[in-house]
């Protein structure tokens, strides 16, 4: 009995790392050079409401638009209409509506701007600077996380944030907004609604959050679909995503939310889209809502979700945009009208990754050069002025590729 207990236990081991070298080579295949299929996320170029930040080569971290609120993190509140240099030694970076967050090499998380609902001071001690008590902080400070060592991912929307620790727990703060920072009780400051998160995301009122092992949760409002369950009832508590159309199950590498919808992009490539359409921005050729994941393009390696636009880069460089263009933010030129397109529209070839802020919209080229796009009456776009462009134009160069 105990021999076959032996061989039993054997067999479970060797089975492990079958699965483990299984899911290395996996990762290879689709991760680039990545070590493993779960890997720390970093985002080196975030588009807002009406600001951007842009991490260049060397870990410099330049920031451009609206300022009211110090969100640039330049020291001052004025509107910059160029990229202005923030800080260095920076990995990622997140915006929210009037707020910026970004993450040191070190894993330390530095946060800036609007202060007004006290969400830069959540988690408040003893080595915050003084200047927290303010209505707004224009120099970004170091953000206090108690026994939190080192910060892998950070992502902000509006007014409510989240980070993932060393630990691959997802912590939440600010806004609450129905349930979007999820249930569970707070600890320091923070909520902790999910153990094992790769990468997340907020929408409006709703939460999506990629695991380790390549599934996708949800929570929060549901009615126009987001939650991608079939239904629109609301759900507090965290559930996997289902894909019925999906003939076999690959995991999932990369989510993207906006507003009320959401975008995946799965091991095999292919992107899918499910939640709010009124502009065309799941890309179905469709404007009604959808409540259950669609399939919309393949060999997809990035996405990025603006508030009712949405971009996404082929494996061989393609960029292409679909959605609102109410305000230029698909890059396609204006010659046959600004009325949405509701399915996928070619931009530009020899992209690497893209980044969609609410009506404006940026393209990193392989060479590491910015384009931007859309909206700019606040300088978003970095190119010196406040007219929207409706075609890709030059803003930087020496730009980080994820």
């Amino acid at each position: 009995m105990l021999r076959r207990r032996r061989i039993i236990i054997r067999l479970s081991i060797c089975a492990l790392l079958v699965i483990g070298i299984a899911w290395y080579f996996i990762a290879d295949a689709v991760r680039g050079d990545e070590p493993s299929f779960v890997a720390e996320v970093s985002v080196t170029l975030a588009a807002g409401a009406y600001h951007s930040l842009v991490i260049t080569k060397d870990g410099y971290v330049y920031a451009f638009g609206r300022n009211h609120r110090g969100q640039l993190g330049i020291g001052n509140t004025q509107d910059s209409h160029v990229p202005v240099l923030v800080a260095n030694d920076i990995v990622s970076v997140a915006v929210g509506a009037a707020n910026s967050l970004v993450l040191q090499s070190n894993g330390i998380v530095l946060t800036v701007g609007d202060n007004m609902r006290g969400q830069l001071v959540r988690a408040a001690g003893p080595n915050i600077s003084a200047s927290f008590g303010a209505m707004h902080v224009s120099t970004p400070v170091f953000y206090f996380a108690p026994g939190v060592r080192h910060v892998t991912y950070i992502h902000a929307n509006e007014f409510a944030f989240m980070m993932i620790n060393e630990h691959n727990q997802l912590m939440t703060w600010g806004d609450s907004l129905f349930g979007r920072l999820g249930r569970n009780s707070r600890r320091d400051g923070f909520r902790y609604p999910f153990d094992g998160a790769a990468m997340a995301a907020f929408g409006d009122r709703h939460t999506v959050v990629l695991d380790l092992w390549g599934n996708i949760w949800a929570w929060g409002y549901n009615h126009n679909g987001q939650l991608g369950d079939g239904g629109s009832r609301f759900r507090s508590a965290p559930f996997v995503i289902e894909f019925p159309d999906k003939e076999e199950w690959v995991p999932f590498i990369y989510v993207a939310v906006n507003k009320n919808s959401n975008f995946a992009i799965d091991a095999n490539g292919t992107l899918w889209a499910w939640g709010e359409n009124g502009a065309g921005q799941l890309g179905n050729g469709l404007n009604a809502d959808r409540n259950t994941p669609v399939r919309i393009m393949e060999n997809i390696v990035s996405v990025a979700a603006g508030r009712y636009h949405t971009l996404a880069v082929t494996e061989d460089g393609r960029l292409y945009a679909w959605g609102s263009h109410g305000r230029g933010q698909l890059g396609i030129g204006n010659a046959e009208g600004l009325h949405n397109r509701h399915r996928p529209q070619f931009v530009m070839d020899n992209v690497a990754m893209a980044a969609a802020g609410d009506f404006h919209s940026f393209a990193v080229t392989l060479y590491g050069e910015l384009f931007s796009f859309g909206g700019n009456e606040f300088g978003q776009l970095g190119l010196g002025h406040t007219r929207n462009v409706f075609s890709p134009e030059f803003v930087m160069d020496n730009i980080k590729i994820n």
